[in-house]
C-alpha cells in the first residue's frame, strides 16, 4: 500500500513539473514574439500607429490611464459637460474640445435668470450688496465680541476676588450646618438616652418641632422690638408735643 502511495506521488510529481514547464516555455515564447515597450516613453504619433498598435504595455495599466500618466490626453470621449470642461482645463487645446464649452450657453444663461426671477433672489448688484452687508455684519460682531473679551478681561481680577469670597462663604455655611448637626445629634442623644442617627424619624421630628419652636420665637422677639420702637416714637411724639404747648403758653 505504501509502495503505491509513493509511486502515485512520483507519478503526480512529474507531471506537475511536466505541465509547468511546458507552460512557462509556451509563455517565453510568447513573450519573446511580442515587443515590449518600457513606462518611459509614450508613442503617439500619426505615423507610427501601426507600431504602436504592436507594442504592450508593461505595467498593465489601461490605455487611458497611460495616456494620462504621462500627460497625454486620454483618446476616451466624454458626452457629459462637467467631464469635457476638466478635459479642457487639464490638457489644454490637446484635449481636442472647444473652448466654448467652459462658459454657459446663452440658453442656460437665460434658464438661470429665469430661475433667478421666480424664486426672486434679485439682480446680481443685490446680491453682492447683501454679501457685502452680511460680511460687515459679521466684522462688526467679531469687534463686538473682541471689546467684550477685553472687557471681561480687565474686569478679571475682582470677579476672581468676588468669586472666592462666595466660595469662602459657602465653606463657612457648611461647616455651620455640620456644626449644628452635631449639636443636635448631641442634644437628641441627650433626649432620647441613646445615640440616634442623623435619618431616625424620631430625630427629624424633634429637628421639626425645634425649628418650629425657634421661629415662634424669633416671631416673638420681632413683634416686642416693633412694639419697642413704636413706644419710642410715640414717646417722642408726646415729648414733641409738651415743648410744643410750652412754647404756646409762653
Amino acid at each position: 500500500m505504501e509502495s503505491f502511495r509513493c509511486s502515485e506521488t512520483k507519478n503526480l510529481s512529474s507531471s506537475t513539473v511536466s505541465y509547468t514547464y511546458t507552460r512557462h516555455k509556451k509563455r517565453r515564447s510568447e513573450t519573446s514574439s511580442t515587443p515590449v515597450v518600457l513606462d518611459h516613453k509614450f508613442t503617439n504619433d500619426s505615423d507610427s500607429e501601426t507600431v504602436a498598435t504592436d507594442l504592450k504595455i508593461v505595467s498593465g495599466m489601461p490605455p487611458d490611464c497611460y495616456q494620462h500618466y504621462h500627460g497625454h490626453a486620454p483618446d476616451k470621449a466624454f458626452k457629459d459637460l462637467i467631464h469635457r470642461r476638466h478635459r479642457f482645463a487639464s490638457y489644454g487645446s490637446a484635449s481636442g474640445e472647444d473652448p466654448r464649452i467652459m462658459w454657459p450657453s446663452r440658453s442656460a444663461i437665460q434658464a438661470m435668470e429665469e430661475e433667478e426671477k421666480e424664486e426672486k433672489m434679485g439682480t446680481l448688484l443685490e446680491r453682492l450688496n447683501q454679501v457685502w452687508a452680511e460680511k460687515n455684519a459679521a466684522e462688526e460682531e467679531k469687534l463686538e465680541r473682541r471689546k467684550r473679551i477685553e472687557h471681561n478681561m480687565a474686569q478679571m481680577p475682582k470677579w476672581i476676588v468676588e468669586y472666592r469670597q462666595r466660595q469662602a462663604l459657602v465653606q463657612t455655611e457648611a461647616r455651620e450646618r455640620a456644626l449644628k448637626k452635631e449639636e443636635l445629634l448631641e442634644e437628641a442623644r441627650d433626649y432620647f438616652g441613646y445615640k440616634v442617627q442623623a435619618n431616625d424619624p424620631k430625630f427629624q421630628q424633634m429637628v421639626e418641632e425645634k425649628e418650629e419652636k425657634e421661629k415662634a420665637e424669633a416671631k416673638k422677639r420681632k413683634k416686642e422690638e416693633k412694639a419697642k420702637k413704636l413706644a419710642a416714637r410715640i414717646a417722642q411724639d408726646m415729648v414733641k408735643v409738651s415743648k410744643k404747648d410750652e412754647k404756646n403758653i409762653l
